[in-house]
């Protein structure tokens, strides 16, 4: 019986054979790597073709699945950007499961040593931001996984309020929703995982931080026996990483001088005033009331990296955010919008235009308003250096 080394080998030599030049790497990662395989364990094993093409790159066709002597193999090709975006925690897959494609792999062919070298940047890479310097970036990262957790959420209540979703439909989206809460989790410690999803369950429950009770919210989300039960632990289990990502963030705030945030922002704050203005002149209300909205949180959370400098995503709640704003003493355009006073709304936002260029004349911010073309051309030649 061979072991699953034996057929990397034979995969390598493959590719060498059929795919000569076009391919930079072939990894192996998982169990093997880890040293946690069973007799059982499959290999994981992924190349990256270069180029990345299909149209350039014949070595796609190298991608292949098999079983052999009863274990399964999956060859299958990654692209570096992906793994570039997983070494800085970013990107659309889960993070503290595709960590494992770079935090214990192995290369076993290379093309060259200078893609060898790459490979193990990334790994570095990877590893920083496990490490104490880039904790605020990872709980801000975690607020966006907390993002992906809402959207689950929604597609679960969505689903409780049809009659045609079946009980797969049901547990498919609890899942989908628990996956994106252990990725927030995985971020916010800085910690990923060593298992897949579902096997993983031990290293969720050993988070340090992480919100009381989690195992038994994670249970009733899977197992409760009706659809308001798994919804309320859903809803509660949202809002109590809500909390916890938003209490550990303040620790990690940047403060970003005013020139450095608003620069160009007065183009959004007068494209904004000006629909309000015409949408209240023709006296329509959804419009005007769509465009306050925009106007007032792309501000609020704009400035909210002056102060108290944090990025304002959607972990923190206006209150928590908007300290900046409310010192800078702008129109409330939310309040107003509300009252559907248009006339009302319509000089609200020409304050708030007026307010804006106070503010950034104040703090040496330029607006880049031009009546001279020679003015215009030296800006932007300005610009072009």
């Amino acid at each position: 019986m061979s072991s699953v080394f034996e057929i990397a080998d034979r995969l390598v030599r493959h590719a060498e054979r059929r795919f000569p030049g076009q391919v930079a790497l072939i990894v192996c990662y998982g169990s093997h790597m880890k040293g946690t395989a069973t007799a059982t364990s499959d290999l994981d094993i992924y190349y990256i073709p270069d180029p990345p093409a299909a149209a350039q790159n014949a070595a796609q066709k190298l991608c292949t699945q098999f079983v052999f002597d009863g274990l399964p193999y999956d060859l299958w090709p990654v692209r570096w950007s992906m793994l570039e975006d997983i070494a800085r925690a970013e990107g659309e897959r889960p993070w503290g499961l595709a960590a494992s494609l770079l935090a214990d792999a192995r290369v076993i062919y290379a093309r060259s040593d200078l893609e060898r070298s790459r490979f193990h940047s990334l790994q570095m890479q990877l590893r920083e931001t496990m490490q104490a310097p880039a904790r605020g970036a990872m709980i801000e990262r975690a607020g966006r996984a907390l993002d992906k957790a809402l959207t689950a959420l929604g597609r679960m209540h969505m689903l409780a309020a049809t009659d045609l979703a079946v009980e797969h439909d049901h547990t498919s989206a609890a899942h989908a929703f628990l996956q994106q809460i252990a990725d927030a989790l995985a971020l916010l410690n800085q910690r990923a995982y060593s298992k897949n999803w579902g096997a993983n369950h031990e290293e969720i429950m050993r988070m340090p931080l992480r919100p009381r009770g989690l195992d038994e919210r994670f249970e009733k989300i899977l197992h409760a026996a009706n659809s308001v039960e798994v919804l309320q632990n859903a809803a509660m289990l949202a809002v109590e990483m809500r909390a916890l990502i938003a209490a550990n963030l303040p620790a990690y705030a940047q403060r970003v001088p005013p020139s450095e945030v608003l620069r160009d922002f007065y183009f959004v704050v007068l494209e904004y005033a000006n629909k309000i203005g015409k949408a209240c002149a023709r006296n329509d209300r959804r419009a005007a009331e769509a465009a306050a909205v925009i106007l007032h949180n792309e501000t609020a959370r704009t400035m909210a990296r002056i102060e108290p400098g944090l990025e304002a995503g959607s972990a923190l709640l206006y209150h928590e955010f908007a300290a900046g704003f409310i010192a800078a003493r702008i129109p409330d355009l939310l309040h107003v919008a509300r009252e559907g006073d248009l006339n009302a709304l319509a000089r609200a936002a020409a304050r708030f235009d007026a307010g804006m260029l106070r503010y950034l004349q104040t703090h040496g911010v330029a607006s880049n308003i031009f009546t001279d073309e020679r003015d215009l051309q030296n800006f932007l030649d300005a610009r072009a250096r």
